[in-house]
């Protein structure tokens, strides 16, 4: 629109030049003339004399600006535009500022809603003269991007935990669970023998004292005491955030009293995953794993009939799998995880224990 008015004027004063035979009007628009071809070759420069790169700390977006020559940009404005990977939603923002010569950094603190991992992209970013009578882009603007992990903060959560379940540590990584199992080192009861009981395991002077034959059924070993299972059910990233927040808050209450958990999905692909958390660190890495391991912008979309539903996201049919694959696998205590606000999960949590 300035450019419009800026020639209009021009034209005009031409006109004008003309019409009278003013010299003086003549020579204005020839200097106007100049000046509009001299702010079109400054902003012409300027597009191959700017670079750009982009980093992401998240929240902070830090793009940095290589303006090689003396002359600044006094006009930038940017479209910069951020995409999750599990839903493709997102969300843009626009600002304008200017370039000085040399190299400069410019930060943006972004405030996403929902947690999991994106893509920033510079959208659009154009350059103008002094005037702002012509726009050019950035070279290459459109294929500069940035990704980055946002990760939840956990919330405290007062976790009731069912330490009597627990006969005794057998290592630092394991613990013995009060079910059936291969534990030599701890009894979970004597019995009278069945067809099929291992010899080795006969408790022979009870067998002599009681005139029958007596087996030793020894406890179970398991690597966690925790087993939680991430039901992903619905497809939006309100609800994939919620999940992932409900299971960093739960998680890190136990790590803080030095229980260990393991966490159990299903991607996607209709993959199983199973990653043990022993640290703070481990939870960082197993959050940042469940975001690259979901893809919901490629499956197809239950509105339009092709599936019945996410059945490779729910939470019941991954746990029963997995129990009939695990069969030598036990835990204290196997929980879902739903989009449920958190002080809900956290009174089923409880009435579990009840």
């Amino acid at each position: 629109m300035l450019l419009l008015v800026y020639l209009l004027v021009c034209v005009l004063t031409i006109h004008s030049a003309l019409l009278l035979g003013a010299k003086e009007l003549l020579i204005l628009a020839l200097f106007m003339g100049l000046l509009l071809l001299a702010s079109f070759a400054i902003a012409c420069v300027q597009h191959f004399l700017t670079s750009c790169t982009i980093s992401v700390n998240a929240p902070e977006v830090v793009l940095t600006f290589n303006k090689r020559g003396f002359l600044p940009v006094p006009g930038a404005r940017m479209t910069l535009s951020f995409s999750y990977d599990q839903t493709g939603e997102g969300g843009e923002s626009r600002t304008t500022f200017s370039i000085p010569a040399g190299e400069t950094t410019i930060s943006f603190h972004t405030d996403l809603e929902y947690k999991g991992s994106g893509t920033y992209a510079i959208k659009k970013c154009t350059l103008s003269d002094f005037f702002g009578f012509f726009r050019f882009p950035i070279k290459d603007s459109k294929k500069i991007q940035g990704s980055c992990d946002l990760l939840p903060v956990p919330e405290d959560v007062a976790l009731f935990v069912p330490a009597n379940k627990l006969t005794g540590k057998i290592s630092d990584h394991s613990i013995t669970v009060k079910l059936p199992g291969d534990d030599s080192s701890e009894t979970l009861d004597i019995r009278a023998y069945r067809p099929g009981d291992r010899i080795s395991r006969m408790h022979w002077k009870l067998s002599a004292k009681k005139d029958d034959l007596m087996i030793r059924e020894f406890a179970r070993e398991s690597d966690s005491q925790y087993l939680f299972v991430l039901a992903f059910k619905e497809r939006s990233q309100r609800s994939f955030s919620t999940i992932v927040s409900n299971y960093a808050s739960i998680a890190e209450s136990l790590l803080k009293k030095d229980m260990n958990n393991d966490v159990l999905w299903c991607d996607a692909e209709g993959v199983s995953w199973l990653e043990h958390v022993n640290t703070p660190d481990d939870l960082e890495s197993v959050l940042s794993l469940v975001f690259h391991t979901f893809n919901y912008k490629d499956y197809p979309d239950v509105k339009r009939g092709e599936i019945p539903l996410f059945t490779p996201f729910s939470g019941e049919l991954v746990l029963e799998d997995f129990r009939e694959k695990s069969s030598n696998t036990s835990f204290v205590k196997e929980f879902m995880i739903t989009d449920e606000p958190l002080d809900v999960l956290m009174e089923r949590w409880s009435a579990d224990e009840t």
